[in-house]
């Protein structure tokens, strides 16, 4: 926490390793509490993660990994345009998903639309 606090030009203080009160992820839940940082969770991902599991989200995130120094095993497998196209559309539904539940709910969600709709037609790629 001492290197991302200096990363976002901010001190470092105990107080972002306890707990803390967060907003309710969705509507009609009760809020939640952040778990305390564990430092047996480091690197978890290479025992709970199975290897084409593993394999799949380096090849679709592996180079935005290694841009933001997260290690990577370097094991990818090529992916087709309309592979990668598939994750982006199946990353981009979850997000809605996520907006829809949110309490701004379909306004939120619509106005990300239309931003989407407006980079389309100008030409941007998403």
């Amino acid at each position: 926490m001492e290197r991302v606090c200096a990363f976002i030009g901010e001190p470092f203080d105990e107080a972002v390793l306890r707990p803390s009160r967060l907003a309710a992820p969705f509507r009609g839940t009760p809020p939640a509490f952040a778990a305390e940082i564990v430092s047996g969770n480091w690197a978890k991902w290479k025992t709970k993660m199975s290897q084409r599991d593993r394999i799949l989200f380096e090849s679709v995130a592996g180079d935005l990994l290694e841009e933001l120094g997260y290690e990577t095993e370097g094991r990818r497998r090529g992916m087709s345009a309309l592979e990668r196209g598939f994750w982006k559309a199946h990353h981009y539904a979850g997000r809605a998903v996520v907006r829809l539940a949110s309490p701004s709910g379909p306004d939120s969600l619509r106005s990300v639309l239309q931003v989407w709709w407006a980079l389309w037609r100008g030409g941007l790629r998403l």
